[in-house]
């Protein structure tokens, strides 16, 4: 039976040693740094392990290159004055390559000849056995042991264990091994008492062992799991005249040119060479280079010439000599190489206030441009991201546009995919979707695709917002799914003058990240495959005391509600009342407008028709809101839609104390958050917290904020769209009119766009879900408020008020719109009133 169960238990080891993650592990920062920032990690923080009759520890090590080789990989201490150590070692020559240390004496060494299949970066296995029975200590490297007797081993029980820095009481080190770890087991008789994988951690770097829940804590770690979490910023880089940005991903080479010189960018070594050219590339501002890896030349073109100008590395010289472009006529327009004869594609763009849905081709032995126009399929849009899917096909994703092209009418994102064929432009679409939940968002140019699983990488952003970030998301293609990543990468866009690229660098798989602002480049990377934080951090351990607390909470709420029941007589009737809405109706006979409607006035914050606040005793404290804490307020609580950990500091002063040195900028801020916060606590249940450098405001149950409740019924109002009276009460808040219309800032006008585009997506939705005539005309009046030329709007509108018998009254708001139109676009609405009602 014994045997049985030890088959049984080796089978289950081995099982886990099959499922592990091969990213796992933990990174030692060595002499690469100073002293105070080098890693350790303690397995016995608090207490040491108890092991009477002694112990055994594996664990795997990866060893790296780097300046000075000599560390400490792990210290055993017993008994606080036992200990044991294993120092490496790897400048050459005699000297052994790891050396096992007891007290002031070396007990065994290793040289890389002795470990089979040993060496710099590759993982090996070790072993420690301190056996205090038989007063023997072993160490073994990837199979090859050394076993060797010692003194005064029986009498130790106690065990501290740290590998890396040790800041152990008498025995401190700052000499740390550049390793990576990862398994650390420990055994006591053979069993198996601690398991620490060194994968998954806690978000404060403590991480706990898959037996016990053990925890160890680390100081300065670098998880090899977090790199597939965060970007890293590699490199910033400014350029006086840039001309444009073309990426070899296949040699991790990124090529930067303005007009003197080719500058490429080597992303492994982090060197920037210069390589000044003879002749000239197109000088056109809208990045029209790509690099061509079938050529190995960097190709700069020009819409208006039949021309391409190739930069060969060999001569260091473009083919041609350009000194003119015209404006530029299909900004952000999407270009690849087609892998099938090599030739230039690109498609859409903006240019003098039109959008465009054209595919051009241009074939590098008769250098011709090729038009198709007018594409029936994909409509007009720039600001899309394109990908080459294989041989045959690429893809285009998303984009901002309009139907008729014009920038004036409807511009909005698309949420779409298409295939393109290579051969022909033949074009089907895949999905399409009328909104999202991270709407409103663009992608960038370029995107990675991972034709194993079926998916795309692209990096989203607010295109409405100056000071937006890029977010890495991965998207079904056949069928349609999207996870949004959580680290975020800073963007500046300045449309016209803002570029982003992302790539894989084949060499290092790693995502690479390029934002361009004028002349300032930012590079960011991130180990590929991307991951989440639910495949990064452990949960936090709950202590068995805090199930037994939440068992005697549930028995005595039964025990009140038990008692309550016996001693109620009679049901009684409850009612709750946090607003009087407007009654939905259900008749198809009654007009109603949006009615007035009892505010809540306590503990209350309005933003949507004028900026409104009212104390936990029903007090109106609006004009204690002086204009500079009115907006740090807005500032705070809007971000949050933006960006879930709230602004920072820095952002704060970006936007509202620019004009001030740092220190007057900061001692402003710091003034007003203290004054703020005391506003805030007059409110009610409502906290401006400071959580890792980001400032957000939190909401209690107790108050309420229209902004709040709106974004929340916007989120969830498709699950929740069929119940009339949340409509009608959402539709009576909205209906006060836009966010704060007396205050007028750069900063708060994307907030208001975003918002206003997102209630006007909404009411469409409502719209195409709702039968009711009456509360048909009510939506599409809020969409006019927002919107007043929308198209769609007044075509519900009428139709509802021709339905419900206010013919004449259709006929008024017809005629009002069309006046409207002509004023505003100067063209006539052509959607004939009888073509509506009929």
């Amino acid at each position: 039976m014994k045997k049985i169960l030890l088959v049984l238990f080796t089978f289950l080891i081995c099982l886990g040693y099959a499922q592990d993650n091969p990213y796992n592990g933990l990174l030692f920062s060595s002499n690469k740094v100073n002293k105070d920032k080098r890693t350790s990690l303690n397995l016995t923080p608090t207490t040491p392990f108890g092991f009477s009759n002694g112990f055994a520890m594996e664990f795997e090590a990866s060893f790296h290159p780097t300046d000075g080789y000599y560390g400490n990989i792990f210290k055993i201490l017993g008994n606080k004055n036992y200990n044991i150590d294993l120092i490496s070692n790897f400048e050459g020559g005699s000297n052994p390559v790891f050396t096992l240390v007891v007290n002031n004496a070396i007990l065994s060494t290793f040289q890389w000849k002795e470990i089979p299949q040993g060496g710099i970066e590759k993982w090996m296995k070790f072993k420690i056995e301190v056996d205090a029975l038989n007063s023997s200590i072993s160490l073994s490297i990837n199979g090859h042991i050394i076993t060797k007797k010692v003194k005064d081993l029986t009498e130790v029980k106690d065990y501290e264990i740290v590998f890396g820095k040790s800041n152990l009481k008498n025995f401190v080190t700052t000499d740390v091994s550049p390793m990576s770890i990862k398994h650390i087991r420990l055994y006591e008789e053979e069993s198996l008492v601690r398991n620490w994988i060194l994968g998954k951690h806690l978000k404060n770097n403590s991480v706990y062992d898959e037996i016990k829940n053990d925890l160890a804590t680390t100081l300065n770690p670098i998880w090899h799991l977090d790199q597939h979490l965060y970007w890293k910023n590699a490199k910033q880089l400014r350029f006086s005249n840039l001309l444009g940005i073309a990426p070899n991903e296949k040699r991790g080479l990124v090529y930067f040119i303005d007009q003197k010189a080719v500058y490429t960018y080597d992303l492994k070594t982090q060197q920037l060479d210069t390589l000044r050219y003879k002749n000239k590339p197109f000088p056109c501002q809208g990045n029209n280079f790509i690099y061509n890896e079938k050529t190995n030349e960097i190709w700069s073109y020009s819409f208006d010439k039949n021309l391409i100008s190739k930069f060969s590395f060999n001569s260091l010289s473009w083919s041609s000599n350009e000194n003119y472009c015209v404006e530029p006529n299909f900004w952000h327009h999407n270009k690849l190489i087609s892998p099938q004869d090599g030739s230039l594609i690109t498609f859409g763009g903006y240019g003098h206030y039109k959008y465009k849905n054209s595919f051009k081709k241009i074939h590098p032995k008769n250098e011709v441009w090729q038009s198709v126009e007018g594409n029936s399929t994909i409509n007009p849009r720039y600001l899309s991201s394109a990908g080459i899917l294989n041989k045959d096909k690429f893809l285009i994703f998303g984009g901002y546009g309009s139907k008729s092209g014009s920038q004036a009418v409807n511009s909005h994102c698309y949420y779409d995919l298409y295939t393109v064929d290579f051969n022909g432009f033949k074009t089907r679409k895949l999905w399409e979707r009328a909104n999202l939940d991270q709407a409103p968002f663009v992608p960038v140019g370029s995107m990675v695709i991972d034709a194993q699983s079926n998916h795309f990488y692209s990096l989203l952003y607010d295109n409405n917002t100056f000071n937006t970030t890029l977010k890495l998301a991965r998207i079904g293609i056949n069928k349609f799914d999207i996870t949004v990543f959580p680290d975020v990468i800073p963007y500046k866009f300045l449309d016209i003058k803002s570029n982003g690229n992302l790539f894989l660098d084949a060499n290092s798989s790693k995502l690479c990240a390029i934002t361009a602002n004028e002349g300032t480049v930012n590079m960011y990377s991130l180990v590929y495959p991307p991951m989440l934080e639910s495949d990064v951090f452990q949960k936090e351990a709950t202590p068995w005391t805090t199930y037994l607390y939440a068992i005697l909470l549930v028995l005595i709420i039964l025990a009140l509600i038990v008692l309550f029941l016996q001693r109620k007589p009679k049901k009684e009737s409850t009612t709750t009342v946090s607003r009087e809405p407007l009654a939905a109706s259900t008749a198809f006979d009654e007009h109603y407008e949006p009615a007035a409607y009892n505010k809540i006035k306590k503990s209350a914050i309005y933003l949507f028709g004028g900026f409104e606040v009212f104390d936990k005793e029903g007090k109106d404290i609006t004009s204690q809101f002086t204009p500079t804490l009115k907006q740090l307020f807005l500032l705070i609580l809007m971000s949050k839609s933006k960006n879930e950990k709230g602004i920072t500091s820095h952002k704060v002063i970006e936007n509202l104390w620019y004009d001030k040195s740092e220190n007057s900028a900061r001692n402003n801020k710091n003034v007003n958050i203290s004054k703020l916060k005391l506003l805030l606590e007059k409110i009610g249940d409502v906290e401006l917290n400071h959580e890792n450098t980001y400032w957000n405001i939190q909401f209690g149950e107790n108050t309420f904020c229209d902004y709040q409740y709106v974004n929340k019924m916007l989120a969830h109002i498709k699950k929740e769209g069929n119940e009339e009276d949340k409509i009608v009460e959402f539709l009576n808040i909205i209906s006060a009119g836009e966010i704060c219309p007396d205050v007028q800032n750069e900063w708060i006008e994307p907030f208001k766009v975003e918002v206003s585009n997102r209630i006007i997506d909404g009411l469409d939705f409502l719209s195409t879900n709702h039968k009711n005539l009456s509360l048909l005309e009510l939506i599409a009046n809020t969409i006019l408020k927002y919107d007043p030329l929308n198209e769609e709007a007044i075509i519900i509108k009428c139709k509802s008020l021709y339905a419900l018998g206010k013919k004449g009254l259709a006929k008024q708001s017809y005629d009002d719109f069309c006046k409207e139109y002509l004023t505003l676009l100067d063209a006539k609405f052509n959607v004939a009133f009888k073509d509506i009602i009929e």
